[in-house]
């Protein structure tokens, strides 16, 4: 991003949230761009869906249930280049420009240009945070997790304009960074990946050795507690800057709990969630999405927090069974093959809680298990290591992402003086994709959200 130089000349287009704009590009509003439209009675069409992370995507690849009501009369069409935005999650990025014709519900808008454009440029404008914020604002409704962004007062917000060229040069920059961003990430995916087989195969080796003669015992005989909890009315409407940490399932990694990206809930509705607090000496354990198994002791030094239903709380009966030892087994290949294959029906929906409990550990004296958690971390601390240091480095690609396509969309940074040559490309990058948002791990709890916003 330090290569980037800003514009020349800038004015103040007259918007606090917005601040300048270079001095070339004109400011409207979003109803001179764009045009609602209503046009229904195409059922046949494929169905769509927004994707907080992708935009508009097939419903058939969001991994899913489909939703949608058999009756798709009302449906709206909405066909290439046209924008599509949910009523009631615009906020939460749920907006986009199609890259096909399909239909969408009844419960987003769509609208289509009025004026030549490169769409792909307001794909990328208008998922912005700045915008995002703006849509927040603007959105209301009886009660705040009931509030939707009317086309109405969504025609009203400003929007820059540059020049058509600019906003395809600006387009095609930010799509080549996504490809390298993509395939940055996919490559320390694979590193972590390699790393956690490594760890794996110790600790499977440590495991056999020390418990070769103990007898399996049932989960539901060591453990006091088994439950997961929900997601509060309102989804992320429920979210604040400060206060109690909502656990959900990107934070629940092998081996250690990430809180790089924890959200957090008032203590409130923390506390009317009494049934799922957290507790040190605790086990968390994915049992939804795409992350299913994916399992942790929660840390001494966590304090209060609360979890959502796509994590379950493992409560291990105390003097019996050690958090640390609980989820070193849940880890070991074996294990994970069985939480895999006990997920409820074709559509893996999830692991159900009473199978869980039925699950069977080796169990060695608590001293044992101590021991050989001790050992483990010896063995396996640069491992370790090696992991926490790759997940940082994602990261902090992704929030250079974030920042770099806000400063370029906003025009504090002229992408003109950075010719894409897609000859010069690293081996990969075209391949990689347009958009970065197959790396971002778009996992069930933010689907869930979105779907509770909506209730």
């Amino acid at each position: 991003m330090d290569q980037l130089p800003p514009y020349p000349t800038y004015k103040d287009c007259g918007i606090p949230w917005l601040g300048s704009v270079p001095d070339h590009w004109q400011l409207l509003r979003s109803g001179r761009l764009f045009r609602e439209v209503n046009d229904t009675g195409h059922p046949s069409l494929e169905l769509l869906s927004i994707d907080r992370f992708k935009g508009i995507i097939r419903q058939a690849d969001t991994g899913r249930k489909t939703r949608a009501s058999e009756d798709r009369s009302l449906y709206k069409r909405i066909r290439p280049g046209e924008l599509g935005y949910n009523l009631m999650n615009a906020f939460m990025g749920s907006i986009g420009i199609s890259p096909q014709e399909g239909i969408l519900s009844p419960a987003y808008a769509v609208a289509t240009p009025v004026k030549p454009m490169n769409s792909r440029y307001y794909h990328y404008l208008l998922r912005t945070p700045v915008y995002t914020t703006e849509f927040n604002r603007c959105s209301y409704g009886i009660m705040y997790e009931r509030n939707r962004l009317y086309y109405e007062r969504f025609k009203t917000i400003p929007v820059p304009c540059p020049p058509v060229e600019e906003q395809t040069a600006i387009a095609d920059y930010l799509d080549f960074n996504a490809a390298l961003v993509s395939l940055f990430v996919r490559t320390k995916r694979r590193q972590i990946e390699i790393l956690n087989e490594q760890r794996t195969a110790l600790a499977k080796a440590l495991l056999a050795q020390a418990t070769a003669n103990c007898s399996l015992v049932r989960l539901r005989f060591i453990c006091s507690k088994f439950g997961s909890g929900v997601t509060p009315r309102g989804g992320a409407t429920n979210y604040v800057e400060a206060g109690v940490p909502f656990l959900r399932s990107q934070n629940v990694h092998f081996g250690e709990l990430r809180l790089n990206d924890v959200a957090y809930i008032p203590i409130p509705t923390h506390e009317s969630m009494s049934g799922t607090h957290v507790r040190s000496g605790d086990v968390l354990l994915n049992i939804t999405g795409a992350s299913i198994g994916r399992v942790c002791a929660v840390p001494p030094d966590l304090g209060e927090a609360n979890v959502n239903q796509h994590v379950c709380i493992i409560r291990p009966i105390v003097n019996s069974l050690d958090a640390r030892y609980l989820a070193v087994c849940l880890s070991l290949p074996s294990m994970q093959d069985e939480i895999y294959m006990s997920q409820n029906g074709a559509s893996r929906e999830g692991l159900p809680i009473e199978r869980l409990k039925s699950f069977a550990v080796p169990l060695p004296s608590m001293r044992q298990q101590r021991d050989l958690v001790k050992d483990l971390e010896a063995a396996t601390g640069h491992i370790t290591q090696a992991i926490s240091a790759a997940n940082s480095q994602i990261d902090h690609v992704r929030n250079f992402r974030t920042r770099l396509v806000a400063d370029v969309v906003t025009g504090k940074l002229d992408v003109q003086s950075a010719p894409i040559d897609l000859a010069e490309a690293p081996i990969g990058v075209i391949d990689a994709g347009e958009d970065m948002a197959d790396e971002a791990e778009p996992l069930l709890d933010e689907v869930e959200e979105v779907a509770v916003g909506n209730e």
